[in-house]
């Protein structure tokens, strides 16, 4: 099965959701209407009461456990997560789900300024940075693709292949990192509308195809391991606070910039900043320092 509308959201349970989330929730969502409609309490209520889990894009495909009336459980293959790596768990309207047919063509990503695909049938459906696609041929101007919702069309110019990536080095990392800074937080959130830590760190290295797991505790077990104080820029800090029942555990991640500053999602109802570390509680926090290129990114994450 794929992902058939722009964005989904995975929620814990078929009972996460309220009354506010609806908009998310219909048969065709619309997220941005959601994201105005909630308060700071609203939001704060996705991450206290842990309802939302993660995002998953158009075409992302998934694997169905479970079912419950209208409601699907599945794995997201491209999320990995956990020890060994499996595809991240939630639930979802089974409308957001579509079976796609047989595709035959060349995988490209929606770029940074994102798209809006023109379906066969009329449909036009606007598409989201890193969305995947099967392209079946192209021109200069047009790319013909196929969808689990049937062929369709979007301008060339919003198409990349991530193989063609050619520069994999901090500065090209960073470049993109930063087009993030002012990006209102969102827990669990894995897309351009709204990212939580560990989403920004995801988004940002898949973007120059590495790909790295969806969840901070388990980037942080992946990558080179490097020392504390000797990280480089587009290193992983990775920072560890006490759980409820007094045990450290990592809680946070963000993008080592150099000269002692952090790029991160910080907290709820913040937006992503710079964050000077000496002074800071992450200077206190910080715990494991990684570094992930190309040759040691994480296995799997764009199984189709």
């Amino acid at each position: 099965m794929r992902i058939a509308v722009t964005l989904a959201n995975l929620w814990a349970s078929p009972r996460a959701p309220r009354p506010v989330d609806r908009r998310s929730t219909a048969p065709a969502p619309d997220m941005s209407g959601w994201l105005d409609d909630m308060t700071d309490q609203d939001r704060l209520g996705l991450c206290q009461d842990k309802r939302l889990v993660t995002q998953a894009l158009f075409n992302t495909p998934v694997t169905v456990l479970a079912r419950e009336g209208e409601w699907a459980r599945v794995r997201v293959l491209d999320q990995p997560t956990g020890v060994p790596a499996r595809g991240y768990p939630g639930w979802l309207p089974m409308a957001h789900l579509a079976t796609p047919s047989r595709e035959q063509g060349t995988p490209y990503r929606v770029t940074r300024e994102g798209a809006t695909l023109a379906l066969d049938n009329g449909t036009l459906l606007p598409l989201l940075f890193l969305t995947r696609l099967t392209v079946r041929d192209m021109t200069s101007e047009s790319a013909h693709v196929e969808t689990p919702l049937g062929s369709g069309t979007l301008p060339t110019r919003a198409l990349m292949r991530l193989d063609d990536i050619a520069d994999h080095g901090p500065d090209a990392l960073l470049h993109l990192a930063r087009s993030f800074m002012g990006l209102r937080y969102l827990w669990a959130g894995n897309s351009p509308l709204g990212l939580d830590c560990s989403g920004f760190t995801h988004t940002v290295f898949l973007g120059r195809n590495i790909k790295i797991p969806r969840d901070a505790c388990d980037q942080a077990r992946g990558g080179d391991a490097i020392t504390p104080g000797q990280q480089r820029p587009g290193d992983l800090l990775f920072f560890e606070r006490p759980d409820r029942k007094g045990s450290l555990r990592i809680d946070h991640v963000g993008l080592y910039l150099g000269d002692d500053t952090l790029l991160h999602a910080p907290t709820n109802n913040a937006h992503i900043e710079c964050q000077q570390i000496e002074g800071s509680r992450y200077a206190r926090e910080l715990a494991v320092v990684r570094r992930y290129t190309t040759g040691n990114a994480a296995s799997g994450c764009d199984a189709l």
